[in-house]
């Protein structure tokens, strides 16, 4: 049996409105960063906001315990949000404490609603 590569989607949304992204096409911001690394994330691969850009800062993400026992008990979630941020990547609109969580428990994918620019 495989080990999933995601974690259980809330039954709310429509599938045909889903996305499965990979969590290496996800910007992290200094907030996911600086989280990441308290809660030894491995940041291998990830990109990062460029310093000079504003939304580079972030903020600090303060649900992790509740985020991560979600994840760790199973629990469906609702997709994150994204908005393209270039090419070949993605920047997170709603659910950065999702997507860290997700790094952290071995996901590679994480169900997102892409929004329009």
């Amino acid at each position: 049996m495989t080990s999933p590569t995601h974690y259980p989607l809330s039954i709310n949304y429509s599938k045909s409105n889903i996305f499965y992204v990979s969590i290496q096409n996800i910007i992290f911001d200094k907030g996911m960063i600086e989280t990441s690394k308290e809660k030894g994330v491995k940041l291998s691969g990830i990109k990062i906001f460029p310093t000079n850009n504003p939304k580079s800062q972030g903020f600090k993400l303060n649900k992790w315990d509740n985020v991560y026992n979600d994840i760790e008990n199973k629990i469906d979630l609702d997709p994150i949000k994204l908005k393209k941020y270039n090419k070949d990547y993605y920047e997170v609109i709603d659910g950065r404490h999702r997507v860290v969580t997700s790094l952290k428990y071995g996901y590679i994918f994480i169900p997102a609603v892409i929004l329009a620019n």
